[in-house]
């Protein structure tokens, strides 16, 4: 594995901030193991993004002890995004117990890696925007689908619930159902036009993990320069006093690296 040929990161911010710093896991054109080889000096965890559940990319054992050992070599912990196929609120029953099953399978394949959390996003079939007239059945299926996950052996308490196009008020019923707590997306929020302080100010007590990044012409994954000057005041205040995980989400180099020097001069 030749590593020479890629851009390496200026600097190391392992525990360098009050929270634990994260990249995701495909940052270089590269299998998980070499994005890890290369993030994993400089961070304290990497986003391990599983966005498909079908068994053609599902990591092999081989990769998954590789993975293991080179947690430890670089002292990185490791947060998993699970599928974003696998609705668990589907209306069709067979497609919801499978998609249970393969998520349940996933977690169980990744236990080796000890992941701090699980990512799952609650978004409707095909990621299509809600509607008012969705809410109730969204609602009622996503409730039997996690208590059917919690049925399959998943520690529920382990999860952290994505908001994506749907309204925060929209999850609350199920963070409090199974007291479960909040990953916030800041460019999900931007995209959705809900309104980052307002966000911040009502759910700060059930956010512990952060997904942040810009929007440019509709689009999210860009650099945090891409932020309003008012959202990057407010995630500059937020951050400040945050202690959980925070995961500059951003699948390119550059725009990474970029995003890391903007969060060091927010945090000085």
């Amino acid at each position: 594995m030749n590593l020479t040929a890629y851009p390496r990161l200026p600097q190391s911010w392992k525990n360098h901030y009050p929270f634990r710093l994260a990249c995701p896991s495909f940052v270089y054109p590269a299998d998980y193991d070499v994005n890890v080889d290369l993030l994993g000096p400089f961070v304290d965890d990497i986003e391990l993004l599983f966005f498909e559940a079908r068994p053609a990319v599902s990591p092999e054992r081989a990769l998954i002890r590789r993975l293991k050992d080179l947690g430890a070599r670089h002292a990185v912990g490791y947060l998993t995004h699970l599928p974003t196929d696998s609705l668990l609120f589907d209306t069709d029953p067979d497609r919801r117990l499978t998609a249970i099953d393969e998520l349940a399978g996933l977690r169980r394949l990744l236990a080796p890696l000890q992941p701090a959390y699980d990512i799952l996003h609650l978004e409707m079939d095909g990621g299509r925007r809600p509607t008012v007239r969705d809410r109730g059945q969204w609602e009622q299926g996503v409730i039997e689908g996690l208590a059917r996950l919690a049925d399959a052996g998943i520690d529920l308490s382990r999860l952290r619930i994505e908001n994506q196009s749907a309204p925060l008020e929209w999850i609350a019923p199920v963070l409090e159902t199974f007291d479960l707590r909040l990953c916030l997306d800041i460019g999900h929020l931007a995209l959705s036009g809900q309104d980052l302080e307002r966000a911040v100010a009502r759910w700060h007590a059930r956010i512990d993990a952060t997904h942040v990044h810009g929007v440019h012409n509709g689009r999210d994954h860009h650099s945090l320069d891409c932020l309003s000057m008012r959202d990057q005041a407010v995630l500059q205040d937020f951050l400040r006093s945050f202690d959980g995980s925070v995961c500059v989400e951003i699948f390119d180099f550059e725009a990474l690296s970029t995003s890391l020097r903007r969060l060091a001069q927010w945090m000085r």
